[in-house]
Parts: structure tokens; C-alpha cells; sequence
């Protein structure tokens, strides 16, 4: 990777702008060339593509970076897209709303009023209506292939049919030109009277000109165009890994705060500034993160079966069924900082898992030490607490340690302790959900560095 260009990019972010640095320093950077764009947010990494940071002069290439990172302002790549979208709706989209509240100087990113459109839009109004006029040139397009390929089969008709012509009509014309032959002032004459000279070069011309017309048609379509094939084939890949993710919104939420308490936004500031903090608006739904939790450690287990036949050789062998299944530890902290409401919160939650079809659930009950470990194959209401000390997770990852075959594993707490030592190769993906927002704002950049994070409102 370009270090040397990322490192002077983000040394003068730290000196001018503030509000950039800090989403750079949030997000981790990856390498990847194997994309058409220069730079793409890919499910909360940041992808550069080397070999096109090389070819850009180090403006273009830190003005490139710098509309990535306000896109994560945004939210536009966590965000929730009209369904049924081109593959380059989005992020052209997101290019319009950029445009419309900060300027760029070294970018080619399109203005809404090269869609017809007006500025100060929002992000769902520029994908559809960029998605229908995207749509619209390629009917146009599918309509002038259609076109062209009937033009070539009625040209290869029409010269079939003028060489059976000419064969057929052969004879006549030796005998025309045996006449001029003997005729040739009688011809010659004939020709001045009945056919003006420069007729057949006139004839050319226009046949040039016809031809030509169709051309002069398509280049004066494509200057209407507002993007280019290729710059649609980038947009595409810009917004490959977008997806609707309500624990990187909440990521960016607690950015924007940290950045608009510390009131330094730099060249942000004005209506890009007032564009960013009225995203803030939205809030987090826990419920529909447990359920994104729940199936990105879903995992799926195959057995053979002789009710089920095999793909290549039918009932001679036996056949395959796989069955979805996940391994869940749940781990409730009942120190003496969580009250009787919030751990009913918990266990609510927690028997939310029952109605995504989950079948078991290991329940761990920890302050300092592990309490209780329980095995939940139903909804339970009647729960007894133990412990009520100090709070200390450490203990759940050693027991995990010792069971590692968990797929995931979420915590519910106030965020209240020392940062957990990992010292095993970890199985599980985990999940921290705190018990309030204002817990969630102290802990959350801790808790990162070993799950996601997000809080419960009750």
C-alpha cells in the first residue's frame, strides 16, 4: 500500500481537518485492487486500490479519500436503500448529496443538475431518480442495438438481392457497353443531354451523408448523457458492500458527537456541518441488531439421509440435509450497578432469540466471577439473580476458553470494567449491548476492540 500517501493525507487532516481524522483514525483501511474505484467503504473497512492512488496526483487522490469519509458521515453506506436499485444508483446518489452542500475542486462527481435535478435533496430522492434516467439510456441503448442489427440484416438482404441482380442482367450490360464502344460520340452526347455531369459524384455524397447521420445522432446522445460507462462501472463498485447495518450507524452517531462537541469541523462546516448533524435523528433499534447478530453467526450443519436422495447418483447413496443452527452464550452481568429493571430488560431480549428460532441458549450470570450458567430452551420470566458484587468479564472468557465452540457471544452490561485479556484464538463473534446511551458513549471505543457494540432502551 501507498503509506507514504496516506500518511501525508492524514498528517494534514490532523492539522486542517479534524473531523476527517477522526473518522480516519475510527475505520481500518485495507488493501484492494481488485476494484474499479480508487476508494470504497466496504462494510465499515476502508478499501484502497493502490494502483489507481499511484496514477492520481496527490490533490485528486486526498479529494477521492476525502468524499469517502464524509460518505461515513453520512451514513450513506449504512443506510437503508430504496430496493430494486442499479448496481451504481447509490453512490452516485451519494455523490449528489456531497456536491450539493461542499464544494470539490479535483473530483469529477456529478452535480444534481446534470440529472435535471435540484440541490438539497435527499439521499433516498437522488437514488431514484438518478436509478430512472440511468434506466431510461439504457432502454435507449437496448432500443439502438435492436435497430442497428435489423439495419444489418436488411443490408445483407438487399446486397444478396443486388447480386442476383447483376448476374441476371449481365449479358444486357456487355451489350450496352459494346454499343458505347461503337457509339462513342452518339453516347457521349446522350450522356450531356439526358444526364448532367457530376450526377454519380452527387449520388456519393449523399450516400455519405446518410450514412454519417445516424453517428452524428448517436454523439449528440451520448453529450446528453450525465456519466460515462466507465465512470458508472466505479459507481458500482463504490457501492458493492453497502448494506442497511444499524450498528455502524450508531458507530458514526457517536463520531458525529465526539466531533461536534469538540465544535471543530474544519472545511465541514456550514451546510455540509448542519447536512451531518441532522442524521442524528436516527436511533438505534436493538432488537434488529440481536437479529443481524443472530444471523451473521448462524452457521450451517449437514448429515446424510437416506430419505433424501444424492445429487449425482440418487438413492444408491445416501443424500444431504443441512440444518441452520447457532451456539449462543448469553452473559448477564448482576453486579451491583445494574438494577432490577434493567436486568428484566435483559432477559426480555433474551427470550426474543426464542421467536427467531432459536432452539437453546447457555445463559451465563457474572460480576466477578461466573454465578450461574443456565441452559434456556424456552421463554422464562421467573429468573433469580446471584452475585450483586463487583463487575469483571474476564471470568466468561476464561470459561469460554475452556468451551470454545460458540458462534457467538453477547454481553449485556453498563460497561463498567478493565479492558478483557484474549489470550486465545476466539471462535466467537461477540456483541456488547449497554444498558444505557450515556454508558454506551464511555464504554463503546473499549468494547470495539473486541465485538460490536450498541445499548438497550427500556
Amino acid at each position: 500500500m501507498d503509506n507514504e500517501t496516506l500518511k501525508k493525507i492524514a498528517d494534514d487532516w490532523f492539522l486542517t481537518e479534524p473531523a476527517l481524522f477522526a473518522a480516519h483514525c475510527t475505520f481500518p483501511i485495507a488493501e484492494n485492487n481488485a476494484m474499479r474505484c480508487m476508494a470504497r467503504i466496504n462494510k465499515g473497512t476502508v478499501e484502497i486500490s493502490t494502483a489507481k492512488l499511484a496514477s492520481m496526483s496527490y490533490k485528486e487522490a486526498e479529494e477521492r479519500l476525502r468524499v469517502e469519509y464524509i460518505r461515513i458521515l453520512l451514513k450513506h453506506p449504512f443506510e437503508r436503500k430504496p430496493t430494486g436499485l442499479l448496481p451504481a444508483s447509490p453512490s452516485l446518489a451519494s455523490d449528489a448529496v456531497i456536491v450539493s452542500n461542499y464544494q470539490l475542486k479535483h473530483t469529477n462527481a456529478i452535480a444534481p443538475e446534470e440529472y435535471n435535478e435540484p440541490r438539497g435533496e435527499s439521499f433516498e430522492h437522488y437514488c431514484r431518480s438518478i436509478d430512472n434516467i440511468l434506466r431510461s439510456f439504457k432502454a435507449l441503448d437496448l432500443s439502438a442495438s435492436a435497430d442497428l442489427e435489423r439495419d444489418t440484416s436488411s443490408g445483407n438482404k438487399n446486397e444478396e438481392t443486388l447480386q442476383k441482380d447483376g448476374d441476371s442482367t449481365a449479358d444486357s450490360d456487355n451489350n450496352v457497353i459494346q454499343n458505347k464502344e461503337n457509339n462513342g460520340q452518339e453516347e457521349e452526347s446522350t450522356k450531356s443531354d439526358s444526364q448532367p455531369d457530376g450526377i454519380n459524384d452527387s449520388d456519393d455524397d449523399n450516400g455519405d451523408i446518410g450514412d454519417e447521420m445516424p453517428d452524428s445522432a448517436t454523439q449528440e446522445n451520448e453529450q446528453e448523457k450525465p456519466i460515462s460507462q466507465k465512470a458508472e462501472n466505479e459507481a458500482a463498485d463504490n457501492a458493492e458492500g453497502w448494506e442497511e447495518d444499524s450498528l455502524m450507524q450508531e458507530k458514526v452517531n457517536s463520531l458525529i458527537m465526539e466531533i461536534a462537541n469538540a465544535d471543530n469541523w474544519g472545511s465541514l462546516a456550514g451546510n455540509m456541518e448542519a447536512f451531518i448533524k441532522a442524521t442524528l435523528e436516527v436511533k438505534m433499534d436493538y432488537r434488529k441488531v440481536l437479529s443481524a447478530f443472530r444471523t451473521s453467526v448462524i452457521s450451517s450443519h449437514r448429515h446424510l439421509t437416506r430419505m433424501r436422495p444424492n445429487r449425482r447418483t440418487g438413492f444408491e447413496q445416501m443424500g444431504s440435509i443441512y440444518e441452520l443452527r447457532t451456539q449462543l452464550l448469553v452473559a448477564t452481568d448482576c453486579s451491583g450497578s445494574i438494577d432490577d429493571k434493567a436486568l428484566s430488560a435483559f432477559y426480555s431480549a433474551i427470550n426474543r432469540f426464542f421467536k427467531y428460532g432459536t432452539e437453546e441458549i447457555d445463559v451465563v450470570q457474572f460480576d466477578v466471577k461466573i454465578q450461574d450458567i443456565s441452559t434456556l430452551k424456552r421463554n422464562r420470566t421467573d429468573i433469580k439473580v446471584n452475585g450483586r458484587g463487583g463487575t469483571d468479564p474476564q471470568c466468561v472468557f476464561d470459561h469460554v476458553k475452556q468451551n470454545n465452540h460458540y458462534d457467538g457471544i453477547i454481553f449485556f452490561t453498563d460497561g463498567f470494567f478493565a479492558p478483557p485479556i484474549i489470550d486465545f484464538k476466539l471462535k466467537a463473534k461477540v456483541l456488547w449491548i449497554l444498558n444505557n446511551k450515556t454508558n454506551y458513549a464511555q464504554s463503546h471505543q473499549m468494547l470495539e476492540e473486541t465485538g460490536r457494540t450498541c445499548w438497550i432502551e427500556y
